[in-house]
């Protein structure tokens, strides 16, 4: 499928790279020279590789038999299933996918590329072996070479079969709530990846550990993430990556697919979870360029000028809570939509709905905002508006189509891949970012589209593309983008938890702590729920990149309230925890209301010791009671240490705190806070005093608060 006229134009404007460019760019050449890997074909097999990292293949088939690490067998390829399992109809499909016809070429001096034919779709298959890691690299070329059209709506790839020792092996997938450890007792369920990566850690139980992961980071990629399968009595963990990609296949038109990730390493599994930052720089995930140190020492605060439950409001009213809201220790406010004429519906973009006042009342909003020290956010809500709306009448190809050609009907079906609707909203957001002195944008369903674009005059590959990663992520960057070229410190918060954001935006939400984990917390008892929560952070830290920002909260617009939930004072509790574990704290509209001090307190707990917003984290303190939450922060390159406790129990709770000096008594009372700080930080705890913070203690109930 050829571009539209114009539509690589579009891309450029809107700050993305188009994914109809020259192939040839679609994958990274070895960083450094390196000799070219040893390629020996024979009648039966080829070997690619050499005793470091070496792949071995089925000559006739091109099928990965062997996968051999330091000149060991660690992984076979699926014997009994072809490489893939396409999801493509076409009359006369046959069952069986065998691969036959071959052909191997080294296409770099790491590369290797096979190509083999499953019936009437023709595969190129690429092997990038880093011997480094040491893993391999997978990407797929995949062309449709029978008469007329076929649609296809998932790829499988069989990455591998991973021996196990008898009544041995394990895996684990990070990011899957609760945080189990999956020996053989466990295993006969098929389990998969999370996290828009989807890894999967097995280990073997004779001295090996593999992971599977997902990148989604390249110009042709789509959803996906690694399952495993596995029954008590198996002696393979079978690996396998279901990818999300959907659309047409025409005649001679090749589709690109992947990346999938095999990394091998000698230990266990959880050596390997410790492993995962290594294979991120590996790969390159990193923050985007020009992300802001700033981004750290945020609290922010959600506020709209109709409050939490929509009472009469306009912008002058929320102007005048500005001060209550820096005396709280918040030091950025998000304000949800306030375009024309619904929030998260809007119908035009570049007018300001006069429900809520005039531009200049939100100019005027903005800037004491900024005279207070205030940051101040917008809501970019990318998923378009009422397919009623005007916009959608005049520009009908920004609608994300059904396979039927008929429009999605609700406001959630924008095409997030369409290279105008991209260049339009990087636009606007340059257009608000310069008319009112914003600071940046919380971005609204930054993923993608919810629906697939069947619309057949698309002007990209494949229907799966508006929605995620792939059109997301264009996305994101024309919006942050477009507010750099009007504010070059402008940042962006996207609405959702995955690694792969990271590579566009400079702060992501975890939904999963405040709509999950912490729903979850009294479910199976207190201790429990302390237990699995803050092993589910642990991995979360070691599995995502290592400077990965997130926004910690206990509720907002599309949570039920906190008190509601768990009452004031374990709301408090949870608001600390938020506050001093590794990210950056959010306040929803008015959830300080009755509580305004001890908040207070909290974030001025957060603002004068430096770990507690910049600093490394781990969750797991030893010599924590059950039902109290622990996390130790420090300073990589300053004498700079701090560890705080959450008491979530009923109940006061008395320990012994582990250290190096002989330890000391901690005595909490039911849901009070506690942050333990080292020597270096005696001249600091002064300040705290000021604001009657002696000990950096914050009180368990509002009566002993006042």
């Amino acid at each position: 499928i050829r571009p539209a006229t114009g539509t690589d134009d579009a891309f450029a404007r809107a700050g993305v790279v188009s994914s109809l460019s020259d192939p040839a760019r679609r994958w990274e050449e070895s960083p450094t020279a390196i000799p070219n890997l040893g390629l020996v074909a024979g009648r039966d097999c080829t070997r690619f590789g050499g005793r470091e990292l070496e792949v071995v293949f089925d000559t006739p088939s091109g099928r990965v038999l062997e996968y051999r690490v330091q000149g060991e067998r660690v992984a076979t390829g699926n014997r009994n299933n072809g490489p893939y399992d396409h999801n493509v109809m076409w009359r006369g499909r046959p069952k069986a996918q065998v691969p036959t016809g071959a052909a191997f070429d080294r296409i770099g001096p790491d590369t290797l590329r096979v190509t083999y034919r499953i019936d009437q779709m023709e595969v190129r298959a690429h092997y990038q072996l880093a011997t480094a890691l040491p893993g391999v690299r997978s990407w797929y070329e995949i062309t449709w070479r029978g008469e007329g059209e076929v649609t296809n709506s998932y790829l499988n790839v069989n990455a591998c079969l991973f021996p196990v020792a008898d009544g041995k092996g394990m895996y684990l997938t990070p990011g899957v709530y609760p945080p189990r450890r999956h020996t053989r007792e466990t295993w006969g369920k098929e389990a998969f990846g999370l996290g828009g990566e989807g890894p999967v850690i097995a280990e073997s139980g004779t001295g090996w550990s593999v992971l599977g992961i997902y990148n989604p980071n390249r110009p042709y990629c789509d959803a996906g993430a690694f399952h495993v399968t596995a029954n008590p009595k198996a002696k393979n963990l079978n690996l396998f990556c279901c990818i999300g990609m959907g659309g047409y296949f025409r005649k001679d038109v090749t589709q690109w697919a992947g990346d999938t990730w095999l990394v091998f390493r000698r230990g266990g599994a959880e050596e390997m979870l410790k492993y995962m930052h290594a294979y991120h720089a590996y790969v390159g995930h990193r923050k985007p360029e020009g992300c802001p140190d700033w981004v750290w020492d945020l609290n922010i605060y959600s506020a709209h000028p109709k409050g939490r439950v929509f009472a009469h409001g306009d912008f002058n009213d929320l102007t005048r809570r500005l001060e209550l809201i820096r005396r709280l220790g918040c030091n950025l406010v998000w304000v949800r939509p306030v375009t024309d004429t619904d929030s998260y519906c809007p119908d035009d973009l570049f007018h300001i709905s006069k429900n809520w006042g005039t531009e200049a009342d939100f100019r005027h909003f903005v800037d004491t905002a900024h005279g207070l020290g205030l940051r101040v956010f917008h809501d970019a809500v990318p998923h378009g508006g009422s397919f009623f709306s005007r916009r959608a009448h005049e520009h009908p190809e920004w609608v994300c189509k059904n396979r039927q050609g008929i429009d999605f009907d609700n406001y959630w079906h924008y095409d997030f891949n369409n290279p105008a609707w991209i260049a339009t909203m990087g636009d606007w957001a340059e257009y608000e970012t310069r008319a009112f002195g914003l600071d940046g944008y919380r971005m609204d369903v930054p993923t993608g589209s919810r629906s697939w674009n069947w619309n057949p005059a698309i002007p990209y590959a494949r229907a799966s593309w508006a929605g995620s990663p792939h059109g997301g992520l264009n996305m994101i960057k024309s919006i942050r983008g477009g507010a750099r070229r009007a504010n070059p410190q402008a940042i962006v918060l996207a609405e959702a938890n995955a690694n792969y954001l990271f590579e566009t935006c400079d702060l992501i939400y975890d939904q999963p702590l405040c709509h999950g984990r912490l729903h979850e917390l009294y479910a199976q008892g207190v201790a429990q729920g302390v237990a699995d929560i803050s092993r589910w952070l642990e991995d979360q830290r070691l599995s995502f990149i290592p400077d990965a920002t997130m926004l910690r909260y206990t509720e907002s617009h599309d949570a039920i309230d906190a008190c509601t939930c768990w009452g004031r004072d374990a709301a408090t509790a949870l608001m600390a925890f938020c506050a001093w574990i590794r990210g950056v704290p959010l306040v929803w509209d008015d959830s300080e209301e009755g509580d305004y001090e001890r908040y207070r307190h909290i974030f001025a707990v957060r603002r004068a010791l430096k770990e507690l917003r910049r600093g490394e984290a781990t969750y797991l303190v030893p010599g924590t009671p059950p039902g109290v939450f622990a996390c130790r922060r420090w300073m990589k390159d300053e004498p700079l240490e701090s560890v705080f406790y959450v008491n979530m129990n009923e109940r006061p709770v008395a320990f012994d705190r582990l250290r190096e000096d002989g330890g000391a008594r901690v005595e909490l009372k039911p849901f009070e806070s506690l942050v333990a700080t080292t020597k270096a930080y005696s001249t600091q705890l002064a300040v705290l005093d000021l604001i009657g913070l002696a000990f950096a203690r914050v009180m368990g109930t509002a009566a002993q608060a006042e």
